[in-house]
């Protein structure tokens, strides 16, 4: 069960906050139920959700086995924990216990029957299924520490550029969900923010790979994705700016396109400049360095921005569904059903 602290203000300028409990009930068509307490942590009203609106519910009907039901009585009660947290730029120092308040329910036993769910009503400007979209708000990007790379020039430095070589650049995308333009799931190809498992939520990632053939030379392979250097939500959308080894990394859709020596020098040029500018979960992102780098030289990727609470912007679920459709004449090779990033080769001095 989530417990939400819920501060609001009506028309007179008065501000007031609410206790909001909710939790995954199981049934297939109104997946989170909803009770909302007021300041006197009194009972005020109850409802169903399924993760677009709410439906309002009487008290009587909760989840019970799987299904929703008639209770016949009975106490529910929630406890919430309250601590005083410091942060610094993102960063936690730490969270100090305070006290524990409980909010307790009797629930009447209003006899038998199970009355159909009620249709909602109106068209409210707020929503209580809004704060269960807020889960979005919990995750954290940066790369593993191991491939962070603290000198993009010299990782950069092995390519050559000359007129008699063969020169391609990839974009590979992970999406959240494969084949679909869900922007946020996590491990289990959850979809609806009721059931997203906070621990393992994934955007998805986007990343290019450089790669230059020469007659009687081994060939230069590097992938190179741009992260957020501290944590980044729809909360906090900016900071430092990191780029990360991304070569043998997973993808669900990899395009690749021949290019001439002066577009590629123009592309390692782009990478390494938009890099250097902060991280913005809407507007820099690992998306837009992919879509931006390799529209440097007019290949005219689509820029589809997706949304999600509090922001939106490119993102890697919509821009692998664009590239499944992207056709251009530089187009060499195309990989719709997934595969991994080759090795880097040819190691720079």
């Amino acid at each position: 069960m989530d417990r939400y602290l819920l501060f609001r203000k009506n028309t007179n300028g008065d501000i007031y906050f609410e206790v909001v409990a909710m939790w995954f009930n199981g049934n297939p068509e109104y997946k989170l139920s909803i009770l909302v307490f007021d300041n006197k942590g009194e009972f005020k009203s109850s409802l169903l959700s399924d993760g677009k609106k709410d439906y309002p519910s009487s008290i009587e009907f909760l989840n019970h086995n799987g299904n929703l039901s008639r209770t016949l009585g009975g106490t529910l009660c929630t406890e919430t924990d309250w601590y005083s947290c410091v942060y610094f730029h993102g960063i936690s120092l730490g969270c100090n216990y305070n006290y524990t308040t409980r909010q307790c329910l009797d629930l009447p036993d209003a006899g038998g029957g199970i009355p159909s769910i009620p249709k909602p009503v109106g068209n409210p400007k707020f929503s209580y299924t809004d704060i269960a979209a807020l889960r979005f708000t919990h995750f954290y990007v940066s790369p593993p520490a191991n491939r962070l790379i603290h000198d993009l020039p010299k990782y950069l430095s092995c390519f050559t550029i000359n007129n008699s070589s063969n020169y391609s650049v990839s974009v590979c995308v992970k999406q959240p969900i494969p084949n679909s333009r869900i922007v946020i799931s996590d491990a289990y190809g959850h979809r609806s923010p009721a059931e997203l498992d906070l621990q393992t939520l994934t955007v998805g990632h986007a990343f290019l790979t450089f790669s230059q053939t020469s007659a009687g030379l081994p060939a230069v392979t590097r992938s190179v994705g741009f992260y957020p250097g501290t944590m980044v939500s729809s909360f906090i959308p900016e900071t430092e700016g990191a780029v990360a080894d991304n070569s043998n990394l997973p993808y669900t859709i990899s395009v690749t396109f021949k290019v001439s020596a002066a577009q590629f020098k123009t592309m390692l040029d782009a990478f390494m400049a938009q890099v250097r500018g902060p991280y913005n979960l809407n507007w820099n992102n690992c998306t837009t360095a992919c879509i931006d780098v390799v529209n440097t030289v007019g290949l005219k990727i689509p820029r589809t921005a997706g949304t999600w609470p509090l922001g939106g912007g490119p993102n890697p679920a919509d821009l692998g569904e664009d590239m499944r459709n992207f056709n251009s004449d530089k187009t060499i090779a195309k990989v719709l059903n997934g595969g991994k990033s080759p090795e880097n080769s040819a190691p720079c001095n």
